[in-house]
């Protein structure tokens, strides 16, 4: 049987910087999602959001997901 994948809402998650660990040397960071993102919104207007979105903060962004979800199905 063919499987089907059925487009579910996907998810914006913008990390943001929060300093280094003195200990490791690794980054910190504290994240902020958003759902309900539309599948057929086009990545340029994603990421348009979220540089919007990010520019209401005073920290700055490590980096920006978007979780994509589908449903498969047999």
């Amino acid at each position: 049987m063919a499987v089907t994948a059925v487009e579910q809402t996907n998810r914006l998650r913008i990390r943001f910087e929060e300093g280094v660990d003195p200990e490791t040397g690794r980054m910190q960071t504290s994240s902020v999602s958003y759902g309900n993102v539309k599948p057929a919104a086009s990545d340029q207007d994603v990421w348009d959001v979220a540089v919007a979105l990010s520019g209401l903060s005073d920290k700055t962004v490590y980096d920006v997901f978007l979780n994509e979800g589908k449903l498969l199905t047999e």
